[in-house]
């Protein structure tokens, strides 16, 4: 039997092109079932750090498009396989 996969989406900070402040877009993305070892966190909270503008400054175009602000406070709402399940809804 398989499971219907329903595509949900998300919205994120990335950046696209080198630059400054200017350069970061607001975007909807498609948010992919987490593979073997990952999760999938519902974000309350994120922060931007000097790391990430120092990164859409100098980085290397091979990383571009980049996603910004990986400091986050959420919710597990889903795992993949290779992770306990009891991580789901569990706030730590």
């Amino acid at each position: 039997m398989t499971e219907a996969h329903t595509t949900q989406t998300v919205k994120r900070w990335v950046a696209r092109a080198f630059g400054g402040l200017d350069v970061l877009e607001f975007e909807t993305a498609e948010l992919p079932m987490p593979a073997a070892g990952e999760i999938t966190v519902e974000v309350r909270a994120a922060g931007m750090n000097p790391a990430d503008f120092k990164h859409i400054r100098t980085g290397d175009a091979s990383s571009l498009p980049v996603p910004i602000g990986y400091e986050i406070a959420g919710i597990v709402t889903a795992v993949g396989p290779n992770v306990e399940p009891r991580s789901v809804a569990v706030r730590d």
